[in-house]
């Protein structure tokens, strides 16, 4: 049986950016590390945020012993006082600043501070930070930080709370969904299935991508599979490549009037309301919260809404908010996926709503393969698709943040700044296709506009011609190191983002003795940045001396006691030297305040293993279950664990459960 957890998984953009992170693995730091994060993805189990003391609090395991002036030979310790607070300490500052803008380019305070900062900054700090957001005059971005708010919660396996602060802000979270319909050369966006056309029907059935097995609706229950307002409809749906799915949801109003229907998708996808097509895009990409809006006009009580999605190999699911169409909370707004009576509108009509800055459709602008792209992400017309266009001259429209950034920030008349905000909310939320150029083009105006060494880096992140994209970094370097440390663009503590970015990228092209300078340089010049530290020590390690990179990593500990990045690096590096138990020491503590983070559950369980201790294993792999009932991967975990204790009779009911959630 072919599964896949398929998780949002932010910070995956174009191939050379893979490129990287496959040098970047070779140092043995995650991508979370260096925090060149490309998409504000939300997966449900991110990276940890416990704060982690050294030595771990009732681990009974220390750190090794910091070296002493004079004796350090092998490495030399990075500095932590007043004039270097350290990385994230310094990013979590210009995110404050960031925020303080008064319109939508506050977003960018916002977007990524999750894969940035969460696990680095004390837990309260983050949250009254986002708190504070939530009170922003601009209601996109405060629904914005709303649900970053939520995801915080989540992480800390408050799903209730979680829960409860996903719908405030107004995110569809339970459906019933269907599938998987074929997709095979993308040509399902064009066809027509039933579910599309047929009233539902809690009992119908309908012939799928596989023959002889009929597919029936399923509910989906974000709760039971937590994951950031992400509906992963390959956690049910099987097989998860080559497919289309449809998710439908009904959803009261007390009063009409018009709602904005905000998307996040990974594939071609359609809306309808109550029968009626209200958008279309056939764009495949990463998924994220702020890619998309379409005008809904709700009736006063029960609404359906039905999507239908496809994926080729990629992610399959998508994100959906209903606002006001200023950006706001609905009032009053309910949503079930309980079957309700509504109106249904017969025939094929289509009212597909779009809007652009100031609620008007602006002019598109060829993409790549001449798809045309429009200023928030829908309406192009595609093989078969139905483009999304306006409601009528004059009739309002519906806000986002994509269309009002866009709106300053394009056209010949756009200042520098505005252009660059654009680029950033670009890097983030991944709005078009791979093959789309459009993110690419506009980072080539702002460097042009702007000529700083931010404006290059942007350039060489979102560009996915390696040989382009190298220009750009190198042209960032020199920039960088030209406008000095004290810079308002970035100063040294860019250069040394800049340089460890350079130096991943000369080793994995095999120029080791460039690559060895660069770090040395990047620790020059942010002596207090972990992620260069890192670096270094495996750099260290990779030389021949685990145990002096291990007291290395000790010490920085000690510099930074709550971050969790150094925490998971001391479990890696014990585990590998053999030390199992002091690593579970410290992994344990990790997920005491993480318990959702996957990763944490899995490396303790293979250590677990390692010492022959199965049923501490399968503890592991219940409290997963408890946690996320409705994922049948959680369950299939537990089989296999439960299998490795030799209890054949739980392996075969959690298998069961498993096949239960998502029959193959």
């Amino acid at each position: 049986m072919r599964r896949s957890m398929r998780r949002p998984a932010p910070r995956k953009a174009a191939r050379l950016r893979r490129a990287a992170l496959r040098a970047t693995a070779t140092f043995g730091l995650g991508l979370s590390l260096l925090a060149f994060g490309t998409a504000e993805a939300a997966p449900a189990a991110g990276p940890a945020s416990a704060p982690v003391s050294a030595p771990v609090s009732g681990s009974g395991v220390a750190p090794p012993s910091a070296a002493t002036p004079g004796a350090a030979t092998l490495w030399t310790p990075g500095i932590r006082d007043a004039a270097h607070p350290g990385r994230f300490v310094r990013e979590f500052a210009r995110r404050k600043a960031l925020l303080r803008a008064p319109g939508p380019e506050a977003v960018l305070a916002l977007l990524g501070a999750m894969v940035e900062l969460q696990g680095e900054i004390p837990g309260l700090e983050m949250a009254a930070f986002l708190d504070g957001a939530r009170k922003h005059r601009e209601p996109l971005v405060a629904s914005h930080a709303g649900y970053l708010r939520a995801q915080l919660e989540e992480a800390r396996g408050d799903q209730a709370r979680a829960t409860a602060m996903y719908r405030a802000e107004g995110f569809v979270l339970d459906w019933q969904i269907v599938g998987p319909f074929e997709n095979t050369g993308r040509a399902g966006h064009a066809a027509v299935y039933a579910p599309e056309t047929d009233p539902f029907s809690a009992g119908q059935s309908f012939v799928g991508k596989l023959p002889g097995e009929p597919l029936v609706w399923r509910r989906f229950v974000h709760e039971q599979a937590p994951r950031g307002a992400f509906i992963n409809l390959a956690d049910l749906l099987d097989p998860p490549e080559q497919a289309v799915g449809y998710a439908t949801v009904w959803v009261k109003v007390d009063r009409p009037g018009r709602a904005a229907l905000h998307l996040g998708t990974s594939g071609a996808y359609k809306v309808w309301h109550d029968g009626v097509l209200v958008g279309s895009d056939d764009t495949y990409r990463t998924p994220t919260p702020l890619q998309a809006s379409h005008a809904l006009e709700l009736r006063a009580g029960w609404n359906r809404i039905l999507i239908k999605l496809a994926t080729d190999d990629g992610m399959w699911g998508f994100y959906a908010r209903l606002s006001a169409p200023d950006g706001r909370p609905l009032a009053g707004l309910v949503s079930t996926l309980e079957p309700q009576s509504t109106p249904v509108s017969p025939g094929a009509k289509d009212r597909s709503v779009s809007t652009g800055p100031k609620g008007q459709v602006a002019k598109a602008s060829p993409g790549a393969g001449g798809v045309a792209s429009s200023p928030v992400g829908v309406g192009r017309p595609g093989a078969g698709g139905v483009a999304s266009s306006p409601v009528g001259v004059g009739r309002p429209g519906v806000r986002s943040l994509r269309a009002a950034l866009e709106a300053k920030g394009q056209g010949p008349r756009a200042r520098p700044a505005d252009r660059l905000a654009l680029v950033e909310f670009y890097r983030w939320t991944l709005p078009f296709a791979r093959e789309d150029r459009s993110a690419v083009d506009r980072a080539r105006e702002a460097d042009s506009a702007l000529g700083t060494a931010r404006s290059a880096y942007l350039l060489a992140t979102l560009d996915p011609d390696q040989n382009n994209s190298r220009v750009a970094l190198q042209r960032a370097v020199e920039r960088a190191r030209a406008e000095g440390s004290g810079s308002r663009e970035g100063g040294a503590p860019l250069l040394a983002t800049l340089l460890v970015e350079l130096s991943l990228r000369d080793r994995y092209l095999g120029l080791e003795s460039r690559a060895r300078a660069l770090l040395d340089e990047a620790f020059r010049t942010a002596p207090d940045d972990v992620i260069v530290e890192l670096a270094l020590a495996e750099r260290l390690s990779e030389d021949g001396f685990p145990l002096a990179a291990l007291a290395w990593v000790g010490d920085m500990q000690r510099r930074y006691p709550d971050s969790a990045i150094l925490a998971r690096q001391q479990a890696e590096r014990r585990m590998n030297l053999g030390r199992t138990e002091e690593a579970l020491q410290i992994l344990g503590t990790l997920q005491g305040a993480q318990p959702t983070d996957l990763g944490v559950a899995a490396e303790m369980q293979d250590g677990l293993l390692r010492l022959g201790r199965a049923d501490e294993a399968v503890a592991i792999a219940r409290e997963r279950v408890r946690l996320v009932p409705g994922l049948p991967e959680s369950h299939r975990a537990l089989a296999r664990f439960e299998e490795a204790r030799g209890d054949l009779a739980a392996a075969r009911a959690a298998m069961q459960r498993a096949a239960d959630l998502a029959p193959a």
